[in-house]
């Protein structure tokens, strides 16, 4: 998908901002100890882009949340992954 086809789909923008809204809300259910375990996590803008997106809806930066999607999630999947199989591997 290009940008051009992102932002002309209304329906797939509200999903992605509506996922990042359950992400960024699941952030904020994490323990401190789990977070303080992962510092190279950016815990904070994870759940700050949350708040952004829930009080300024119509006024997201579509460009801003396509480089989101395109080269910060990839990033972001790879780290949870290895969090939660290394949470997995010592039990906690």
């Amino acid at each position: 998908m290009t940008f051009e086809e992102f932002k002309n789909d209304r329906m797939r923008i509200d999903a992605v901002v509506r996922n990042f809204e359950i992400v960024g809300e699941a952030t904020n259910h994490l323990s401190p100890d789990l977070k303080a375990r992962y510092p190279n996590t950016d815990w904070k803008s994870i759940a700050g882009f949350r708040d952004t997106l829930i009080h300024g809806y119509f006024g997201v930066d579509l460009e801003i949340l396509w480089d989101i999607i395109v080269n910060k999630i990839p990033l972001l999947q790879v780290e949870i992954a290895a969090i939660v199989a290394h949470e997995k591997g010592t039990g906690k």
